[in-house]
């Protein structure tokens, strides 16, 4: 019989890996089960989605990426929030497990490839992202498991991992085809021809595929650059206030950014002095000027913030690129960090708080008790206009469509309901004479013909608490066409 010992001696490695990724898990679910509510603000509309093809066969939206399928499987196993909950946790650490394997691909190099992954596994990052992201979270390991086979020259597991990330997400298909280029920059001019024709094809065969990368999506760059310099850490931690960020959640968010800057800084010093640059080097710099410009300007509904978020994922491998020893007598410079860094993810876990960085969904679930209420005297309700969030959440708890635009196609007025929200009960009740249900706080049901007329009448008697109406939590445009 072998001895552990001897089995441990000869794949302490790959334990080690396992371990790890049990460990994410492990955390990231505890993570995640803070609140028994979905995490995230994305959550309820993947919930709706596969509610809807479970009961009825179909998709509430049309949207043809690979999440939905593997989201499938978790969903039936173990309900629909629970389920979420377990294959965020999952597929954040079928993440490390991509990082990992890119990293001993560029390094060969054991060590680093455990302090790499137990960086993540550390990472506060990771969990908000899990939480916040999932198709996007996704959508990156393919990107990873791309570029990790680009380095092997595996043309097979290229082609398909290419195609996956084109069904992953919007933002992951650019990348990709931007990986892609960067790969194959030094072709001949005929395969570069023949590369960039077989591109234009899958761009508008995309063009065609519902939730996939198309023409419109031009228009989400609107508003996306700045006059200023922007420093992306800080930037992102002025939107969700110092007091919502932990120690180690910040720590991390910086020296993500700085890493990237003192690697890039290295690789522009070896172009001036005509050394030469390698394609881990060159797409390094590439993909972090693309995920933190310095003149992006960051919101939370905008590309640039999404975007930031994906480099604090991609771009602490940076260090990649510099020489390391695989001498012995320097083991204890990564296996100290590395044990470090995974006592630290014990407490580094408690960073993502739902309460501080979620929804109330609480709160939420009250304001659709009181819309059920309704809804069992009034069974002529076709869609019910809300806030982002809450119109997911309303869609998923009463089954009714509930979206956060103004919709394009005409509905009888009797059947548009809005949930609004309005701070001066008094002013309110002075101008719609009851025509109205109150819910929560400063939620109210009423017909959206009826809260039109309310708003003409604020806007021509008192101009000034338009501002009380024009906000975040009364959608007031059209869906746009990217989101058709």
């Amino acid at each position: 019989m072998i001895s552990f010992k001897k089995t441990f001696a000869n794949n302490w490695f790959s334990i080690t890996i396992l371990f790890i990724l049990c460990l994410s898990f492990y955390n990231r679910y505890l993570s995640f089960t803070q609140t028994e509510y979905a995490n995230g603000w994305d959550s309820y509309f993947y919930l709706v989605q596969l509610k809807s093809f479970i009961e009825q066969g179909y998709m509430h939206s049309e949207e043809w990426t690979i999440m939905y399928p593997f989201l499938y499987v978790f969903v039936k196993i173990f309900g629909y929030v629970k389920g979420l909950k377990i294959a965020a946790a999952f597929i954040s650490s079928l993440f490390i497990l991509s990082i990992s394997k890119l990293t001993y691909s560029v390094s060969k190099h054991k060590l680093i490839t455990i302090l790499i992954a137990s960086w993540f596994c550390f990472s506060t990052e990771l969990s908000y992202f899990a939480a916040q992201w999932l198709k996007n979270l996704l959508g990156i390991v393919v990107f990873i498991f791309l570029w990790n086979y680009l380095i092997k020259k595996d043309n097979k597991y290229i082609i398909i991992f290419f195609i996956l990330s084109l069904f992953s997400h919007r933002s992951i298909a650019i990348l990709s085809i931007v990986l892609m280029f960067l790969w194959y920059i030094n072709l001949k001019f005929k395969h570069l021809l023949i590369a960039s024709t077989l591109l234009l094809v899958v761009l508008v065969l995309l063009n065609i595929i519902p939730g996939m990368l198309n023409i419109y999506d031009i228009d989400r760059l609107s508003g996306m650059f700045n006059y200023n310099i922007s420093v992306a850490p800080h930037s992102f931690i002025k939107l969700l206030k110092p007091e919502n960020i932990s120690f180690l959640w910040t720590s991390e968010l910086y020296f993500s950014y700085f890493i990237w800057i003192i690697t890039s800084l290295f690789v522009i010093y070896k172009f001036i002095k005509n050394k030469k640059i390698s394609k881990l080097e060159l797409t390094l710099l590439a993909l972090g000027l693309i995920l933190i410009f310095p003149f992006y300007k960051l919101n939370l509904n905008g590309v640039p913030y999404r975007l930031y978020h994906i480099s604090i994922l991609l771009l602490p491998i940076s260090i990649l690129v510099f020489n390391y020893s695989k001498n012995n007598t320097h083991k204890w410079l990564f296996i100290l960090p590395s044990l470090f860094l995974l006592i630290g993810s014990v407490v580094s876990w408690k960073g993502y708080q739902p309460s501080k960085h979620d929804p109330d969904y609480h709160k939420y679930e009250i304001i659709v008790s009181g819309i059920t209420n309704h809804i069992n005297n009034n069974n002529k309700i076709e869609l019910i206009i809300s806030h982002k969030s809450l119109a997911e959440f309303i869609s998923f708890k009463t089954n009714i469509d509930a979206m956060s635009w103004i919709p394009e196609y005409e509905i009888d007025s009797d059947k548009l309901y809005r949930v609004a929200y309005f701070t001066i009960d008094k002013l309110l009740e002075y101008y719609m004479e009851g025509k109205y249900i109150h819910l929560y706080g400063s939620y109210y049901f009423i017909l959206e013909d009826d809260w039109n007329e309310f708003v003409k009448l604020i806007k021509t008697n008192d101009p000034g608490f338009i501002d009380l109406i024009e906000n975040n939590k009364n959608p007031m445009k059209m869906r746009p066409m990217f989101l058709m």
